[in-house]
């Protein structure tokens, strides 16, 4: 895609007519058979689960009335293509429309075993953005632009790891994680993960971003998206027996390195800067110190 000029412009225009908002209470009718795109194909499946969802038409929770009229539309090839596209910046605006808006996609993510054909390049954008390059010359506006492409990336990784009909895939240590046959992330540096599972690759990424957000940008906003998605991974009891040896020293190794840091600072007289950044950090460890005693039970 990012050698496509036709298909960025396709996609800029599909993300404008999706989110384009009239004055005086005209609704988008795009936006509405967007809402109808439906894949066929995955009916079986959702009918069958046994978590008592019912039929399609009536899964209406994703902030989407309920389903009458049908456009079938080939999620799959949609998904593959997207995952070729992913983590570039429209790519992602395009995954975080289906993900926040459509009614059926994640059930679609769900039946067809896709979520980490997703969820991977955007834990790869969100960890290659937090990697502070001191010898970028790229300025203020390109900062704001990474700084953005983080926020949407975060809110995607929200959205995957908030769904409970996502969570066991993400728990699974028998798939492959680079779909190329090695059960590792290559583009993860610090460490080989064999054997980690997606949800510890998530916690590992999410805690850089969360790192980055406090001692670089200084950014609550960033951190509260990050620490959500490590509230919502807390609270699943589905991962607390499965975690990965170096996510578990990653935890402690920072949660400690916090502690320090925010001891140290209780007997000084900080700047006002130092006061946020203190701020911050105050509220990592809060939300760590929680996630672990939840991985304990």
């Amino acid at each position: 895609p990012a050698a496509s000029p036709l298909a960025q412009r396709s996609l800029s225009l599909l993300l404008l007519l999706l989110h384009c908002r009239r004055s005086g209470g005209v609704s988008n009718g795009f936006r509405r058979v967007f809402y109808l795109l439906h894949d066929d194909s995955i009916d079986d499946c959702v009918n069958d689960d046994s978590d008592g969802r019912g039929d399609l038409e009536m899964v209406s929770s994703r902030r989407c009335e309920a389903i009458v009229d049908r456009i079938h539309f080939n999620f799959r090839d949609l998904i593959a293509g997207l995952t070729r596209a992913l983590p570039g910046e429209m790519a992602t605006l395009l995954l975080y429309s289906l993900l926040q808006s459509h009614p059926t996609f994640v059930d679609t993510l769900a039946c067809t075993g896709a979520v980490k054909a997703v969820l991977c390049p955007c834990l790869q954008g969100l960890y290659s953005l937090s990697k502070v390059d001191r010898a970028s010359k790229g300025g203020r506006q390109t900062s704001r632009v990474r700084l953005s492409h983080m926020y949407v990336l975060s809110i995607c990784v929200l959205l995957v790891v908030q769904d409970s009909s996502l969570l066991p895939a993400l728990c699974d240590r028998s798939g492959d994680l680079d779909g190329v046959g090695a059960v590792q992330v290559s583009w993860y540096t610090e460490r080989s993960l064999l054997k980690a599972s997606l949800l510890d690759v998530c916690i590992l990424c999410v805690l850089r971003a969360s790192l980055h957000a406090v001692f670089h940008l200084q950014d609550g906003y960033l951190l509260a998206n990050c620490t959500a998605v490590l509230n919502n991974i807390g609270c699943s009891c589905t991962f607390s027996t499965g975690m990965h040896p170096h996510t578990c020293e990653r935890l402690v190794r920072i949660t400690q390195q916090l502690c320090s840091r925010v001891i140290k600072a209780a007997s000084s007289d900080p700047p006002p800067v130092a006061q946020t950044q203190q701020a911050l950090a105050a509220d990592l460890l809060t939300v760590l110190l929680k996630f672990i005693q939840a991985a304990l039970r």
